[in-house]
């Protein structure tokens, strides 16, 4: 197993027990919890929707590039996607949506164990719009859980 592989495998596991520590004793008020409330207003419970999305737009934007594609598209509008992405769900339950973010992440994480040595940097359009390495969005993945539980903690501290 690549070094490159068992790191990024590290990075995601402790950033997905980070979140599920966070998100498991949410009771159903705190899942109300807002978040967010500048463009949009976002509860607990839409953050765990974006992730659920955001997880999967990643894993496929990963597998294009690893066959010879170049991410999304130049003029991709990374907030209106989040925000369909989070509407689209609405009527999803937390207990589903955590089933939805457990089954991206073994999707997910078959996609890193396919990985060639010659894939890790190989480059594309992120949602972000930068032009990144595999490995790269592999690390944004865990990056991105971190923030967001982080986010929902602030919020559930500040009650």
């Amino acid at each position: 197993m690549s070094t490159q592989r068992e790191t990024l495998q590290q990075h995601l596991s402790n950033s997905r027990a980070a979140l599920l520590q966070c998100l498991q004793p949410l009771d159903e008020a705190q899942w109300q919890t807002v978040v967010f409330s500048e463009e949009n207003q976002w509860t607990a419970a839409d953050i765990l929707r974006h992730l659920v999305e955001a997880q999967r737009g990643m894993a496929a934007q990963i597998a294009q590039i690893q066959a010879g594609g170049t991410g999304v598209s130049e003029g991709f509008d990374l907030s209106r996607w989040n925000n369909r992405a989070v509407s689209k769900n609405q009527n999803k339950t937390p207990a589903e949506l955590l089933t939805e973010l457990e089954e991206g992440r073994a999707n997910l994480l078959m996609l890193l164990d396919n990985m060639g040595e010659d894939d890790w940097q190989k480059k594309g359009r992120h949602g972000s719009g930068r032009i990144l390495t595999i490995a790269e969005i592999f690390q944004i993945v865990g990056d991105h859980e971190i923030v967001h539980t982080n986010d929902i903690e602030q919020a559930l501290n500040s009650l």
